[in-house]
């Protein structure tokens, strides 16, 4: 009993003092575009301190943050679903996804094709579980620059978080024979074209081969943007802000700005793998910067089917 109270206490403090949910509670949010809808699955939240800013005074931006001195940060995978398609566009850490899939009647063997935006260990850390894969239908779709990127020895070994690449390489490894690599072209070249309503954007920066993805039903578009932002409210006002995270903080804030002016010129929402509930907003020029605006979503609740 003592070991299960440990636990769960050391539960909460992961999750933000989250509030302990029951196993059927989907943290989700539902994006109708038409024929499709994009669904925001949760897979995390987290208080997220100021210091994480590659600035050199960052408790200077605590006051553009929705609690004072903090803020908090989610990790979200977005699942595109019609009456033909079952796609992931990335798969969180792997710790509420079962009771996301759940929630939204789906399971693991649904799913048909994940788009990676990058493979860190929050995009892909519960692909593999149990010595199996957890997603046993999927086909991968990894960037070719991002695949090179984990694969070489060269970036391992200068690299100081080498348990990274082992999971991107263990990915790799469990799911050889059903992976497309491809060469995403930037915004400014079209970008490339992988189906019908799927385009994706080379966005480097966070990591060299991160990718970002257009989809398109009917009229409408949303962009899922990946690691474009870890803080959000701070990093659109001030799009040259990067993350100490960041592989290239320059490459990084220079593809931000891109990435902004484009979403906000041509009036297409987003979709981030770290804003929180909802997850998809709005981009409105402000200044030298851009206003982020939560899509209306009622308070989250129990969802099934």
């Amino acid at each position: 009993m003592k070991r299960v109270l440990i636990l769960l206490a050391a539960t909460v403090l992961f999750t933000g003092c989250q509030e302990m949910l029951n196993n059927n509670w989907a943290r989700v949010f539902k994006y109708d575009m038409g024929k499709t809808e994009i669904i925001q699955l949760t897979d995390l939240e987290a208080p997220i301190s100021p210091s994480v800013l590659d600035v050199k005074d960052p408790m200077n931006y605590s006051g553009l943050m929705k609690d004072k001195g903090g803020s908090v940060y989610a990790v979200n995978s977005y699942m595109l679903r019609s009456k033909d398609k079952k796609y992931l566009f990335d798969t969180g850490n792997g710790g509420w996804m079962n009771m996301n899939l759940d929630g939204i009647g789906e399971n693991f063997h649904n799913i048909e094709k994940i788009f990676m935006t990058d493979m860190h260990m929050d995009h892909i850390g519960g692909m593999v579980k149990y010595d199996r894969k957890t997603y046993p239908n999927a086909h991968l779709y990894i960037p070719q620059p991002e695949y090179d990127y984990w694969m070489s020895d060269e970036e391992m070994t200068n690299a100081k978080n080498k348990a990274a690449f082992n999971k991107a390489r263990e990915v790799i490894e469990y799911y050889k024979d059903d992976i497309t690599l491809f060469d995403p072209a930037t915004i400014s070249e079209g970008g490339t074209i992988l189906e019908d309503g799927i385009t994706a954007f080379h966005a480097p920066g966070r990591t060299p081969g991160h990718t970002i993805y257009l989809i398109e039903s009917g009229k409408k578009k949303l962009l899922i943007w990946g690691d474009l932002t870890y803080m959000t409210e701070v990093q659109t006002m001030f799009p040259d802000i990067s993350v100490i995270y960041d592989n290239d903080s320059k490459q990084a804030a220079a593809t931000r700005r891109e990435v902004m002016e484009f979403a906000a010129t041509n009036n297409i929402p987003v979709a981030g793998a770290h804003i929180i509930y909802p997850g998809i907003g709005t981009l409105q020029k402000q200044g030298d910067g851009y206003l982020f605006k939560p899509v209306k979503a009622r308070k989250r609740q129990q969802t099934r089917g």
